[in-house]
């Protein structure tokens, strides 16, 4: 009789103990936040890092102050899309830069009895005539040059003195340019100049190579034309 009075005393203890750790764990379990694991006893389940282990995806997550350390996996960005880079433009070709060629200069000596009255610098007629002719040849467009520069030269025979000589070879000059000026010629393209008696091309001893002396040279210096 005393036996079985024991074991119901036993087994009612069992009983109790059992019925305590279950409303313990109970109790225990309502401090663990909805979402992570828990031991048996409410304990939150950690990783070796002190990180809360997560139970699967909970409406209204809340973290718990437990498991403050766990971080819920970052979603990675999507990679901004890379525009591609577009194609150089074409190097426009740099047009050609063709060099001015040097051209022979062409040369006109013209008589200063055709050009002008014995002993005088205004131009006759049949002088202006021969002068207008010379231009229409060289600066025509297409001509045998461009022309960059004219030289008008004037020149006497040997009879006279240096000084008269001098000066009258450079008023035969002047009127030169003076007519090819209202012919539209530039004026920083004329240069002038008197030689007198100093470059005779003939001898001065005779009527026919006086004559050949008293002249007017007129020399068209610049390139050659630029080609279309």
């Amino acid at each position: 009789m005393k036996q079985l009075n024991y074991l119901s005393v036993t087994t009612s203890a069992m009983l109790m103990l059992v019925t305590t750790n279950l409303t313990m764990a109970s109790e225990s379990t309502e401090h663990v936040a909805p979402g992570y694991l828990s031991s048996g006893f409410g304990i939150p389940v950690k990783n070796n890092y002190g990180e809360c282990w997560m139970s699967g995806p909970v409406p209204d997550f809340k973290p718990s102050a437990d498991c403050m350390q766990h971080t819920e996996p970052a979603v990675a960005e999507a990679p901004a899309p890379v525009s591609e880079a577009a194609p150089p433009e074409p190097k426009q070709a740099e047009p050609e830069v063709v060099a001015a060629v040097p051209a022979a200069p062409i040369h006109m000596s013209l008589s200063a009895d055709a050009l002008f009255d014995f002993d005088k610098s205004k131009l006759r007629p049949a002088g202006m005539k021969a002068i207008e002719d010379a231009l229409g040849k060289t600066l025509i467009e297409g001509g045998p040059l461009t022309v960059e520069r004219i030289l008008v030269v004037g020149h006497t025979d040997s009879v006279g003195t240096i000084p008269y000589n001098q000066k009258l070879s450079e008023r035969r000059a002047h009127s030169v340019k003076m007519f090819m000026l209202s012919k539209g010629v530039q004026a920083d393209m004329i240069v002038t100049e008197g030689r007198g008696k100093l470059d005779p091309i003939a001898t001065n001893k005779t009527a026919e190579g006086r004559q050949l002396n008293r002249r007017v040279d007129i020399t068209f210096e610049g390139t050659e034309p630029a080609q279309k």
